[in-house]
């Protein structure tokens, strides 16, 4: 792997007034460090471009090249730079979204302190670059309860997976039309879908309607959620090498997304082609389209059978990775298992993502339904939800270390 680029350091002042839901505040001149990440391909959706972050320590961010600020409700605004609309806050990765004119700053959907007028006050984040976020059905089946659980968790984001009425994208117009309401509603946002295409064999008749029907309708639906990430899988596998058929249709997927303004990213699971992060690393090495990448899951890795997810493949696949699913196993009752209890060093990982400048979503996967013996359900939460809500505060106390 390349050594890590050094920053090209840069300062710049400026003065700003900020208009939060009536709060209206002077922000003083502040100085802000723009740092480059590295330099592999980022693909935002119409080009490619290098991707930048922002780190203001103060009160705001000032990010180049388009200038955009981040309200003062929080302290940091990473962002990757994008040709859309001339900037990148129309949607940012919290609660409240903004937008920039020449003079200040306005949010235009504020958050509960700002409607409120309560006293404005400022939260440190527990990482620079890295987000969190979980699948709607690894809380509840119910999505406005699961969508009011991460919300009083304080966690931003959701994936979407299984609705009630069926497995995204299948849900009727309706339902997706109004499990985004829920989401706008809860003040979270989407940080990316998964349509599981493809669990099957190369040769099964749903491939067709997947690559031709579901997978647009979930770049549509992905793109009026705020997103543009759809997750993937690599076909059912058998004892032998990758199928060069494999290859070529996920090539053809990529372009299909690309042309919807979608990145593809292809998920390492275990009964699947691209069943430990090596292999799924080298699939995706083999398809070589800018908008088709890695999505890393250690948890499915060692299912597979890999007793060195981290450090031996990652450090293997680490260029690759654009999303992340955080969840573990258990190799003496062969079963998934609580984050803190398990074959993966999510404490190694979540520090080596943090040093090669990872600036995706950390995607709560629990897949643990029954509260383990010895553990007391969580106040007023089922099974499902006391492991997910436990999994959460561990990843919290990894990511509050890092960043101490």
């Amino acid at each position: 792997m390349q050594s890590r680029p050094n920053c090209a350091m840069e300062t710049c002042s400026i003065t700003t007034t900020a208009i939060c839901g009536g709060l209206i505040r002077l922000i003083p001149p502040i100085q802000s460090i723009l740092c480059r990440r590295r330099v592999r391909r980022i693909f935002t959706g119409q080009l490619t471009r290098r991707a930048y972050t922002c780190r203001q320590r103060i009160t705001a961010a000032f990010c180049t090249s388009y200038s955009s600020i981040r309200c003062p409700i929080s302290l940091t605004f990473p962002c990757r730079s994008t040709e859309r609309n001339g900037r990148n806050c129309a949607k940012s990765r919290w609660s409240g979204s903004c937008s920039l004119g020449r003079t200040g700053l306005r949010c235009v959907r504020s958050t509960c302190l700002a409607e409120k007028a309560a006293p404005l006050t400022l939260k440190l984040p527990v990482s620079d670059d890295m987000h969190l976020s979980i699948f709607t059905d690894e809380v509840s089946p119910n999505p406005q309860r699961a969508m009011a659980l991460a919300a009083a968790w304080d966690i931003r984001a959701v994936e979407v997976r299984n609705l009630p009425g069926g497995r995204f994208p299948r849900a009727a117009d309706g339902e997706l039309a109004e499990f985004g309401r829920w989401v706008e509603a809860a003040g979270l946002r989407v940080s990316g879908v998964s349509p599981g295409l493809f669990k099957c064999a190369l040769d099964d008749p749903q491939v067709r309607e997947g690559i031709d029907r579901l997978l647009p309708r979930s770049c549509e639906w992905a793109q009026r959620w705020g997103t543009n990430l759809v997750s993937v899988f690599g076909f059912l596998r058998d004892d032998g090498t990758v199928p060069e058929g494999v290859v070529e249709y996920l090539a053809q997927m990529a372009s299909i997304a690309s042309e919807h303004g979608c990145r593809l990213v292809l998920e390492n699971e275990a009964v699947c082609w691209g069943n430990t992060g090596r292999e799924a690393a080298d699939i995706v090495r083999r398809v070589d389209q800018p908008n088709f990448s890695l999505l890393w899951d250690p948890g499915n890795s060692a299912r597979a059978g890999s007793r060195d997810a981290f450090p031996g493949e990652y450090a293997e696949l680490r260029d690759l990775v654009e999303h992340v699913h955080v969840k573990n196993f258990h190799l003496d009752r062969d079963a998934w298992s609580l984050m803190a209890d398990g074959i993966v060093d999510w404490a190694g990982q979540l520090a080596a993502l943090q040093a090669d400048q990872y600036a995706g979503y950390l995607v709560v996967e629990t897949h643990v339904k029954k509260r383990p013996p010895g553990l007391q359900m969580r106040d007023g939460l089922d099974g499902l939800e006391s492991n997910s809500l436990d999994n959460f505060d561990c990843l919290r106390t990894h990511l509050q270390r890092l960043a101490d």
